[in-house]
């Protein structure tokens, strides 16, 4: 079961959580940023909101996370960060180095990891 993204503690059936259809709110934005906030830090990072959610008005295509490392770890456990996202709902379908696309409830989120040392496969696409 997903957690309450807003704390209500009152959500059996995700009422809470953003719906599959329609697009990302500001609102549903930032509640799914402090989920995962509570889970990155034991992987060696933090998140942070960005693009459009955070600085457009109105709803937008897709959420942009990115992850900061935590400056005592030496690197970040990406496959342990990603395993823990997917218990949260924010799977990971494809990507390569620095970008990733993922889903939650079928709405589309990119994830930004900018301190990795990115090499392009050839052909310059990042998005296997």
């Amino acid at each position: 079961m997903k957690p309450c993204l807003r704390g209500c503690g009152e959500c059996e059936d995700g009422c809470c959580v953003p719906k599959p259809n329609g697009a990302w709110t500001q609102e549903q934005a930032i509640a799914v940023a402090r989920a995962v906030e509570a889970v990155c830090p034991p992987f060696g990072c933090h998140v942070a909101l960005t693009g459009g959610t955070l600085y457009k008005d109105g709803e937008r295509k897709d959420l942009d996370l990115l992850f900061y490392r935590i400056r005592q770890v030496e690197r970040i456990d990406r496959d342990g960060l990603f395993n823990a996202l997917a218990e949260i709902g924010l799977v990971k379908l494809r990507g390569f180095d620095w970008c990733y696309k993922c889903e939650y409830d079928g709405k589309p989120v990119d994830v930004f990891f900018p301190e990795h040392d990115a090499t392009l496969p050839k052909g310059g696409s990042d998005h296997s």
